[in-house]
């Protein structure tokens, strides 16, 4: 049994959802999808309030072929419930139903931080999993009792609705732990969708990373090329240690540079370079070794990031619902010795 924890509530900034759906759109190649939807502003919904809780709640599945899952996520809207973000922390898991193995565990902390918004549910990202085809698995994440904080979620059954699964998904049941601990659920009721509304997940249904981010600060000051350098971004848009790889093109032949990081955006010209870096402080220089970079001369250079090891002072891991910014910095001659820089891009990470 897990011991369970009930965290404060606290106001944080909101995550933006129409970022968090660009996110998913420039990461169409990757296909992050949630594995169930379901419509919370249909008339008549039945909410299930305070009352109901301090236990465990879910649901039971199994799947029809191997699936990677990046993030778990609780129900989370405005009114009845707390608002911005989760009026209670809430601590998620998902186990193989066989063994009651845990298979990955997180918390979605009050408010909005460290968690990212979309659709109806708050996701907090995970090292990616990958659940086994033909097996059955419990989601399942702990429900506080305050009544101040408590977040609503919907009784699909008692309100006649019936959630759109993805297509390799097939529910089973709604499984709950009575008491005041969290832990693996263990009372099932069969095909009813009373606690399916609770908790959702993301799945990496394509799993090949593709183009992501948004360029910024561009074009940039054009080099001896005769050309703004350009960078790029090619991944899964989500925390945890998945593929992140950065280009830097359009530079000129030969020459040496590496990349640059920051949370923050700034727009200023350094001493000494002709062009302007787009970064604010604390800002990370991938120039330990092995990451000093030279051109080529084909005018390019990449990078496979590790998103646990961003090089600030100290080094720090990307979290879920941060916007991380890159860009690169080479030498140049033209006609002189000096530098310059390409534009930015900005990554808004599950």
């Amino acid at each position: 049994m897990l011991a369970h924890t009930i965290k404060t509530a606290q106001t944080r900034r909101a995550a933006v959802a129409a970022a968090f759906a660009a996110v998913l759109t420039a990461s169409a190649s990757a296909q992050i999808v949630p594995a169930q939807d379901f419509d919370s502003t249909a008339p008549g919904v039945v909410w299930m309030s305070a009352f109901c809780c301090e236990r465990t709640i879910g649901w039971e599945f199994t799947l029809a072929q191997d699936k990677s899952v990046v993030a778990l996520g609780a129900f989370d809207r405005a009114a009845p419930s707390p608002d911005p973000g989760m009026g209670s922390a809430h601590e998620i898991a998902i186990w193989d139903s066989a063994t009651q193995t845990l298979q990955a565990m997180t918390t979605i902390a009050a408010g909005t931080a460290g968690s990212t918004m979309t659709g109806d549910f708050r996701y907090t990202s995970i090292a990616p999993i990958t659940l086994v085809g033909a097996m059955d698995y419990k989601v399942a994440a702990f429900w506080p009792p305050a009544a101040a904080t408590f977040d609503h979620y919907p009784d699909l059954n008692a309100s006649g609705i019936t959630p759109n699964y993805h297509a390799d998904i097939t529910f089973l049941s709604s499984e709950q732990l009575f008491g005041g601990t969290f832990g693996y659920p263990t009372t099932g009721s069969g095909n009813n969708y009373f606690l399916a509304g609770s908790v959702n997940f993301l799945l990496n249904d394509g799993g090949a990373p593709g183009p992501i981010g948004t360029n910024y600060c561009g074009p940039a000051v054009p080099n001896s090329t005769f050309q703004p350098g350009v960078i790029s971004a090619t991944g899964i848009a989500v925390a945890g240690g998945n593929p992140l790889n950065i280009e830097a093109s359009n530079l000129p032949p030969n020459e040496f540079g590496f990349f640059l990081a920051s949370q923050n955006m700034a727009f200023f010209n350094p001493p000494g370079s002709q062009g302007f870096i787009c970064l604010g402080n604390p800002i990370g220089r991938f120039n330990r070794p092995g990451e000093i970079m030279n051109s080529g001369p084909g005018g390019a250079f990449d990078l496979d990031v590790d998103t646990n090891d961003i090089p600030v002072s100290p080094p720090v891991a990307i979290m879920s619902g941060e916007t991380w910014r890159f860009q690169a910095w080479h030498r140049d001659n033209n006609p002189n010795l000096t530098s310059n820089f390409t534009d930015g891009i900005e990554i808004l990470f599950l």
